[in-house]
């Protein structure tokens, strides 16, 4: 016959699980973290980190369009700042559909998110010609140092970078 070991007798019938005390302990942990964590965490963040992902994105489209059409294409943020829409056209002004949405007019940023400046930028454009070449659209002279474009919303800002010469786009 096989008995237990003298000191593990007493847990055999033990029912295994969290006890109440645990549980309330572990619960209180967590909403303390949630209320530190909520401010920190608010809409804006969100929105303004969105926007500029789409942005980012859009103007990859313009580069993408300027390489495979061996054309120049520019993304207008029309007239600011702050900017609070822009338009992908050809260089020439007619505009593009844009490939989510289908629109050919104006795309606005979403909420209280702004286009609040843009470094290197003649008059809020940024165009790539056929060889994706970012370029300034005054007048089509190519970049030479790195163009930025800040968005901001409720004090929460983000960058993009378009690069010199290759046009990489990047997110701050």
């Amino acid at each position: 016959m096989v008995t237990a070991h003298p000191a593990a007798r007493g847990r055999l019938g033990d029912p295994a699980g969290f006890t109440l005390i645990e549980l309330v302990v572990v619960l209180a942990i967590a909403a303390t973290v949630a209320v530190v964590m909520v401010p920190k965490l608010s809409n804006e963040t969100f929105l303004v980190g969105t926007q500029a992902d789409r942005l980012a994105n859009d103007i990859r489209y313009v580069q993408s369009l300027a390489m495979t059409q061996g054309q120049r294409y520019v993304l207008d943020l029309g007239s600011g700042p702050p900017y609070t829409a822009y338009t992908l056209k050809t260089s020439s002004g007619v505009a593009v559909r844009h490939p989510a949405s289908g629109l050919t007019t104006a795309l606005p940023f979403d909420g209280a998110v702004t286009a609040t400046g843009t470094t290197n930028l003649a008059a809020g454009v940024i165009g790539f010609d056929g060889r994706g070449v970012p370029y300034t659209n005054s007048p089509f002279s190519a970049l030479t140092v790195a163009a930025t474009i800040t968005l901001d919303s409720g004090g929460r800002e983000r960058v993009v970078t378009i690069t010199p010469q290759t046009g990489r786009i990047a997110l701050q």
